[in-house]
């Protein structure tokens, strides 16, 4: 099972591709766009003249490569801060909602108990202690906040739905209580150690779960891409209202709104899709989790028929 595992779970360099080197691959049209264009290519050719003009190539492409994977990481750090944690105290996390999820399907009276719970997270974000962090994050958030109250209103991103039958969570309960674990409920912290135990204990799922976390990821920094994108247009925007303050001449104002809504719903589809993929990655450890006693019962039945054979000889 230790090979088995070993061969199909999938490098942590995906992520890195995918998420670090492809947003940041991704992000400089943009950057070439808003920040002055010389001097930015002038810093990416590193401008070295050794007198070999393949090892200025390579040294040259090496450090834009650089450049690129530290923007990407960059970005996935940010959008985790501004994008992720927003959305976990807005909405909880998403192990809690697929849990309230599944008591909407059994008891249509359970709206009230989401809207109920949703208002308990924005009374908590604005408690002492947590007000600052959270304005600062709405703050970051204000280019797009048209888009992101739209989403958040209509059916808060479909966050408080999920595709796991009631049945599965009965199963999910047996086998973490079986285990000695805490049950699943949105009181108690479980979800960490349910996801322990799948990695570890059924690999087939691994890839599967990998390939939603990889997704969420990327749509999570294109997300913040797109509202560091529309922060760069409301400065435009206010340049073309005061252009003594601004440090461009001519600017089409109908162009700027023109661009700031494109970022908008750019941000609304992302942060929609990063919701999305992250729900299916739970709902995939989940699954694996309650259907998972068939790897159990396959390994485990090669010694059972060889201590029936002795003890029948």
């Amino acid at each position: 099972m230790a090979d088995l595992k070993d061969v199909i779970r999938p490098p942590f360099a995906n992520y890195d591709v995918v998420v670090y080197f492809g947003c940041g691959l991704f992000s400089l049209p943009f950057a070439l766009h808003y920040i002055p264009a010389p001097k930015l290519r002038a810093f990416l050719s590193l401008g070295l003249d050794t007198g070999v003009e393949f090892a200025d190539a390579a040294v040259a492409t090496l450090f834009l490569l650089f450049c690129v994977y530290f923007i990407g990481h960059l970005l996935a750090f940010l959008s985790s801060l501004f994008i992720e944690k927003t959305v976990d105290i807005l909405l909880g996390k998403m192990s809690s909602a697929v849990l309230l999820a599944n008591q909407r399907k059994v008891d249509e009276t359970a709206t009230e108990t989401i809207r109920a719970w949703i208002k308990e997270r924005w009374r908590r974000a604005w408690a002492p202690g947590r007000k600052l962090k959270f304005l600062a994050r709405l703050i970051v958030l204000a280019p797009v906040s048209l888009a992101f109250a739209g989403t958040y209103g209509i059916k808060w991103f479909g966050y408080f739905g999920s595709r796991i039958p009631p049945e599965v969570y009965a199963k999910i309960g047996s086998e973490l209580s079986r285990r000695g674990l805490a049950a699943p409920t949105v009181s108690r912290e479980w979800y960490k150690a349910a996801e322990h135990v799948v990695i570890n204990n059924d690999p087939s799922a691994v890839p599967r779960m990998y390939n939603y976390l990889v997704i969420s990821g990327l749509f999570r920094s294109l997300a913040f891409l797109f509202v560091c994108c529309a922060w760069m247009e409301m400065v435009r925007l206010s340049g073309a209202v005061w252009e003594e303050v601004f440090f461009a001449n001519q600017i089409n104002d109908a162009a700027i709104v023109l661009r700031l809504a494109i970022f908008n719903a750019l941000f609304a589809f992302s942060i929609i899709s990063y919701i999305k993929f992250a729900r299916r990655y739970v709902e995939e450890m989940l699954f694996a989790l309650a259907l998972r006693d068939r790897v159990e019962v396959a390994s485990a039945s090669p010694p059972n028929r060889r201590s029936s054979t002795r003890a029948s000889g």
